[in-house]
């Protein structure tokens, strides 16, 4: 239960940490973890993240609270690939022209 007495953003941050909470103790030791080693660990794909990927990790970090982005699962590396997706086709409507950034382009290392 959520304490009423929050402001949004601390609601927003005590549901973000819950949902986080009952997703991987649903998930853990399951197919998950499974798919997580056949595929490779986190910091695998963490190598390979263009700068919009490293850009959604430090809001989630910092801004969301999330805690690190450093040893992702694989669920959680779809999710982030769907929010730059999204971010990317929406540049597009707004502007008309391509996100800056092209897909695994890296400007900061």
């Amino acid at each position: 239960m959520i304490n009423p007495t929050l402001t949004p953003s601390e609601r927003l941050d005590s549901m973000m940490h819950h949902r986080k909470a009952d997703n991987s103790s649903q998930l853990s030791g399951g197919i998950t973890d499974k798919i997580q080693s056949a595929l490779g660990d986190g910091s695998k794909a963490e190598e390979n993240e263009d700068d919009l990927d490293k850009a959604i990790n430090f809001v989630q970090h910092h801004i969301l609270r999330q805690g690190t982005q450093s040893h992702e699962s694989i669920l959680e590396q779809m999710k982030d690939e769907q929010i730059a997706l999204t971010i990317r086709a929406q540049y597009q409507n707004l502007t008309g022209r391509e996100f800056p950034l092209k897909k695994g382009e890296k400007h900061w290392h």
